[in-house]
């Protein structure tokens, strides 16, 4: 639990009741040098630095190319998921992506952020851009405008929008040391332009800066995109802050521009560090007061505009029939048909249809990673065809581009019967005398990558101990592949027989979301149809993971 959510009531009123004088002028003069600097980076993963005794609240930040998910991956607050950049892109329909817009500043408020890490608007050059999905387009002038569009409606709802990834932020393969070479004409008239209609129509309070090098130079700290490039020559006035992990250096960010280095505690901007290069005059303190001052006037907006109480809970109370007829209203109108030959479409319900895909029978919400949030409801199109003929049609799987398996938890049941898989969370391994149990819970998925950021209660740290259990029963006969990975150990066991052994002999994998995994392991049963398997995993969290890495 952040700071801000774990605020008795009384402070939080106390406080809300302060935050209408909020003068940046004033509060900048009253700051010592200590708390100017701890307000140069975030508290946590999504909270500005608090300074109770004048009155600056730790305003929240949450996820949100195509929804806002809050301050958690794991078992997160449901909320109302958009259709992803390219989708909202192919709408070319700037009033609908204003009004998505201005959803996702009522999403921000039930979740009480403040603030919206998105729009992302990169240019969609390749196809090896991985994050590709959550920008509008590969033309620079529709980016830009569905960009401001989304941006428009947001703060027009008292949220801070903060567009990203500033800038040619395209590739992810070494993302954080891969330098784009661009011409300074490319630069400007592909790269740029989005980013320069945004900040001349929308004016957003943030740019949040790409990860990688333009041309041998970090975007982080580079004086000409920051200073020189987006506040002399374009004129936008706002606050900077770095993507997770994607400030390099003290004293290049501070001077280039660089106003907020995320997530807290911050990697870079140590206090002692920082505190020790300032009394060295390396660093003026002016440049410090101009960072402290763009950092407040983000801060004031949201005390000025949003009207959310510091520390309120994040709730799905904007589930609403309204917030589901704008979302499928977006998603119909991201739908392009680019042809239409011998009138075939529609398809007629006495048709012979087949459905051909992976992406078929399970619902593929997002990308992954920042934009990953758990849906106030989701569709399948296998299903939702089967509904609509009132019959089941035929189903193929087809070329499957998934690095992992189909995901499990899908097809399967709790012991109880419920959709999904049941997860008991112990503070001890199996066998261990008086192992207590610490949380339970049922999932709809087997793919648990997002528990990197899971803390179960009673647990004063990161080890403890999963057993996952679910029932499958087959509808063909045949040969069946699965494959496990982990982060940590697992052993995993079909009908109460050791079925793959992650834990004795592990190998290096590549991981997920920035985090180390083990190899992963594939291995096949025959599967007889209409037979229930058990299968149950004994999973240990990720201290226990026995490979010797740079994590």
């Amino acid at each position: 639990m952040s700071a801000a959510n774990a605020q008795p009531q009384q402070q939080q009123q106390t406080q809300s009741q302060s935050l209408s004088t909020f003068n940046v002028d004033e509060i900048l003069q009253q700051l010592t040098l200590k708390e100017k600097v701890a307000l140069l980076g975030l508290q946590d993963n999504w909270h500005l630095k608090q300074i109770d005794r004048l009155g600056v609240p730790p305003i929240r930040l949450s996820d949100g190319p195509n929804g806002v998910r809050g301050t958690k991956f794991f078992k997160s607050v449901p909320s109302a998921c958009l259709s992803c950049g390219t989708g909202l892109g192919s709408t070319w329909n700037t009033e609908l992506l204003q009004q998505a817009g201005l959803l996702m500043s009522a999403e921000a408020k039930a979740k009480a952020a403040h603030a919206i890490l998105g729009p992302t608007c990169n240019i969609q050059r390749g196809p090896l851009g991985g994050r590709g999905f959550e920008s509008f387009s590969e033309d620079p002038v529709l980016s830009g405008l569905a960009s401001s569009a989304v941006i428009k409606g947001i703060q027009e709802g008292g949220i801070s929008a903060t567009i990203k990834h500033y800038v040619c932020n395209d590739l992810e393969d070494d993302r954080n040391s891969l330098s784009a070479i661009v011409s300074e004409r490319a630069l400007r008239e592909i790269y740029l332009m989005p980013f320069q209609l945004a900040a001349k129509y929308a004016k957003p309070n943030a740019f949040m800066t790409s990860y990688g090098k333009v041309n041998g130079e970090h975007v982080s700290g580079s004086k000409k995109l920051l200073d020189n490039l987006l506040r002399d020559e374009w004129k936008w006035d706002g606050m900077v802050m770095s993507d997770w992990f994607g400030s390099y250096s003290i004293e290049k960010g501070l001077l280039a521009g660089l106003d907020l280095e995320c997530p807290g505690k911050p990697l870079i901007r140590k206090p002692d560090s920082l505190l020790h290069m300032i009394l060295a005059r390396e660093i003026p303190m002016s440049v410090i007061d101009k960072r402290v001052r763009n950092v407040l006037k983000f801060i004031k907006f949201s005390v000025d505009n949003s009207g959310i109480p510091i520390g309120a809970p994040e709730t799905d109370i904007n589930n609403t029939p309204e917030t589901s007829a704008l979302v499928r209203k977006v998603a119909t109108e991201a739908i392009v048909l680019l042809k239409n030959e011998s009138s075939l479409l529609p398809l007629k319900k006495e048709d012979n249809i087949a459905v051909i895909g992976p992406a078929a029978p399970a619902p593929r919400t997002t990308g992954g990673g920042s934009p990953s949030l758990n849906p106030y409801y989701k569709t399948d199109v296998l299903s939702s065809i089967n509904e609509k003929l009132g019959k089941k049609v035929a189903f193929a799987l087809g070329s499957d581009i998934e690095t992992n398996l189909f995901d499990f938890g899908k097809v399967t049941k709790t012991p109880n019967g419920e959709p999904g898989i049941n997860v008991k969370v112990y503070n001890d391994p199996v066998g261990t005398e008086n192992r207590k149990l610490l949380d339970e819970y049922v999932l709809q998925s087997s793919h648990l990558g997002t528990m990197f950021d899971y803390v179960p209660k009673n647990c004063d740290d990161f080890t403890y101990y999963l057993t996952i259990e679910m029932d499958y029963v087959p509808e063909v006969s045949g040969k069946y592949a699965f494959r496990e990975l982990c982060m940590g150990t697992a052993l995993v066991y079909v009908n109460d027989e050791l079925f793959i052994d992650d834990k004795t002999n592990q190998g290096l994998g590549t991981g997920f979301l920035g985090f180390t995994a083990s190899a992963a392991q594939t291995k096949f049963l025959d599967l007889e149809a209409g037979k229930t398997y058990k299968f149950r995993a004994e999973y240990s969290s990720s201290k226990t993971f026995t490979v010797e890495t740079d994590d």
